[in-house]
């Protein structure tokens, strides 16, 4: 049932505005694009979260330590130092990239942050045997990899989804479990 109230047409109890009036959900999308379009992006979110910055970031950490504790003469507390302290920079960036994400579009946002993701990942291969330069990329790495973190892919997902987003959301999670248990052994 609906009804008009000065020109603004409403439902009386719904169980979904989707389905009671012919509106859009509260997410702002109808609920037939839910049933394609909502699922292409869920499991394309779990994907770029199976291969995405906190699985690379976290899942790699222990099989690149010895090798570079090696190269470059550090102590196992350097190697692990850096990384405790850009994942403490870390909460921050998380607190920058929900607001990015708020102010910019998740879209865009995760864009920005994968490009920028990368650009660390690859300045890796370029760092001497300072602990400077390894301790100063961790805290980059801290910043950046946040934004392409769960909560950017949970809020797009959220946003494509209305009556089964609890189900969505549980599926872009499963991504870092798989990619945790796929990315170490390929690594080493």
């Amino acid at each position: 049932r609906s009804f008009h109230v000065t020109g603004v047409q409403t439902c009386a109890l719904p169980i979904s505005r989707a389905q009671t009036c012919g509106l859009k959900g509260e997410t702002g999308v109808a609920s037939e694009q839910e049933s394609s379009r909502g699922w292409w992006v869920t499991f394309a979110s779990m994907l770029a979260l199976t291969v995405g910055s906190p699985v690379i970031s976290v899942g790699t950490v222990g099989v690149f330590m010895q090798p570079m504790i090696d190269d470059f003469g550090w102590s196992r507390g350097q190697y692990f130092f850096a990384f405790t302290v850009g994942g403490l920079v870390g909460s921050i960036g998380m607190l920058l990239a929900g607001m990015a994400a708020d102010k910019f579009g998740g879209r865009l946002s995760l864009l920005v942050g994968i490009t920028l993701y990368a650009a660390t990942g690859v300045c890796f291969g370029f760092i001497g045997p300072t602990f400077a330069e390894y301790f100063i990329l961790w805290i980059i790495v801290g910043l950046l990899a946040m934004s392409t973190a769960a909560p950017i892919y949970v809020k797009i997902v959220s946003r494509w989804m209305d009556r089964n987003r609890g189900l969505a959301v549980a599926i872009v999670m499963v991504g870092m479990s798989i990619g945790n248990m796929i990315i170490p052994p390929l690594t080493s």
